[in-house]
């Protein structure tokens, strides 16, 4: 991810797309937290550290960014991916108090 950041970096970018994600099944009770946090880090971590050089910094262009159908229900035995995969879905419109447009 450092390696990504750091060659995205000052490039002037106006459009790209973000998708990332893995699944972990299981009941929450018998993951444990580096799991957890194995599934959150691509969908959360990753996309605001990828977003930020490409926008932010900038303060314009367009990103796209997708997210699996588990973001739109509860999910038995997937309560983490189908977490993190709606805050791909919403956070980063809501994210550092910048609006977009919903899609």
């Amino acid at each position: 991810m450092d390696r990504l950041v750091a060659a995205l970096t000052g490039l002037t970018v106006d459009v790209g797309a973000l998708r990332a994600g893995v699944g972990r099944g299981g009941a929450l009770v018998d993951t444990d937290t580096a799991d957890d946090q194995s599934v959150i880090g691509p969908h959360v971590t990753s996309t605001v550290r990828l977003a930020e050089p490409i926008l932010l910094a900038r303060g314009e262009g367009r990103l796209l960014i997708t997210s699996s159908v588990a973001a739109t229900m509860p999910g038995s035995f997937q309560s983490v991916h189908n977490a993190s995969a709606q805050w791909t879905r919403d956070g980063p419109r809501r994210s550092r108090g910048r609006r977009t447009t919903p899609s």
